[in-house]
């Protein structure tokens, strides 16, 4: 496998290194979420993308966002955005 990786030029080498980061991230991120959920907060929304969690499916449209979520998951629920992570905890419906 090295050798294989080692016979590439350097851009390849930087592209195949910067893919499997971002799958590696992306793996560890969806098995911490799946693995070690912690039953004494509420739960989180899933997402694939560590940081970003759901920032753009929730900026599109909130409130279908929060239904969809609430059908998911029982209310309180909580996520994650870029600025800071949230919790929804009125349960009323939109």
């Amino acid at each position: 496998m090295s050798q294989q990786l080692a016979s590439l030029g350097r851009a390849s080498q930087v592209g195949v290194v910067i893919v499997a980061s971002i799958s590696l991230i992306i793996l560890v991120n969806v098995a911490q979420q799946i693995l070690f959920a912690n039953p004494n907060e509420p739960p989180v929304v899933f997402h694939l993308f560590p940081f970003f969690g759901s920032t753009v499916e929730y900026g599109m449209d909130p409130p279908s966002f929060f239904k969809k979520m609430r059908a998911k998951v029982r209310p309180p629920e909580s996520g994650h955005t870029p600025v800071r992570n949230w919790s929804n905890l009125t349960g009323s419906s939109f």
